[in-house]
């Protein structure tokens, strides 16, 4: 474990910047400065989180990547994604109650799958699968989250633009903007 700071963290949540919990809401946070080693050290080991790692010779902070597996397909896509469906099931085109318009959507993404061959697919769709510790957050695997991407674009994509919520309209450039 390296130790660099993440969500879990009780300092920051950027293991390059000075970004914190309540920052987010600044869309410049994360502006505010960056690290240098020595103090991403510091912060490290004042959080309990400085690895064994770090002992290695010639080891520096800038040796660090960030990964597109975790910062997008299991971390942004995925949030973004269960929120989406979770606005999905709350359409009365999708059905008449919840539970229809799980059907209907399982349905409809059954549809997708096998017309686009996609090999990467979950198995099934539930309310439950749409939250993670009672918040929307897909928790498939990276291919499962990222093979739902064009999907969402079909589905805004059939979306009648006339009379369309200023929330649908909204939620149709996010999903344009993946």
């Amino acid at each position: 474990d390296c130790g660099l700071a993440g969500w879990d963290s009780t300092t920051n949540i950027c293991w390059r910047c000075r970004a914190d919990k309540d920052a987010l809401l600044h869309i410049d946070a994360h502006m505010d400065g960056r690290y240098d080693h020595e103090e991403h050290l510091a912060l490290a080991h004042a959080d309990g989180r400085l690895g064994r790692v770090w002992r290695l010779p010639m080891l520096h902070l800038h040796c660090m990547r960030l990964d597109w597996l975790h910062v997008m397909d299991k971390g942004v896509t995925a949030f973004f994604l269960a929120g989406f469906f979770v606005l999905l099931l709350t359409l009365p085109q999708y059905g008449e109650n919840e539970d229809v318009r799980l059907l209907n959507l399982w349905r409809q993404l059954s549809l997708y799958y096998i017309g686009n061959a996609v090999t990467d697919r979950i198995s099934t769709l539930k309310k439950t699968m749409l939250y993670s510790k009672g918040k929307p957050e897909l928790t498939f695997s990276g291919a499962e989250i990222r093979h739902l991407v064009p999907f969402a674009v079909l589905v805004v994509n059939a979306w009648a633009l006339e009379g369309i919520s200023q929330e649908l309209l909204h939620a149709r450039a996010a999903v344009l903007a993946l």
